[in-house]
């Protein structure tokens, strides 16, 4: 889920035709990854598995966004997945 959702987030954010919307601030706003560690949290037993997967899944999907945007445009967005990683 964390690298399929994110490899579509990087693609998405670097869309032309999508300029200005949602989707391409989605990398750097907090609304849709609130969302996604929801879903991950209410579906685990235990606290510490759900915290855990929820760690995982921010350092690899952050880090899989970054990467794929710095594959399109060639320019890693340092500032933004430093702040990222600090909340993870």
């Amino acid at each position: 889920m964390a690298i399929l959702s994110r490899i579509i987030t990087g693609v998405l954010a670097q869309t032309s035709f999508l300029a200005d919307t949602i989707f391409t601030h989605i990398t750097v706003t907090y609304e849709w990854w609130v969302l996604f560690a929801m879903l991950i949290i209410v579906n685990q037993k235990h606290w510490i598995q759900a915290a855990l997967k929820v760690l995982g899944f921010f350092l690899i999907s952050q880090t899989l966004v970054f990467v794929v945007e710095w594959l399109l445009v060639k320019e890693f967005y340092f500032s933004y997945w430093y702040r990222w990683m600090e909340m993870a």
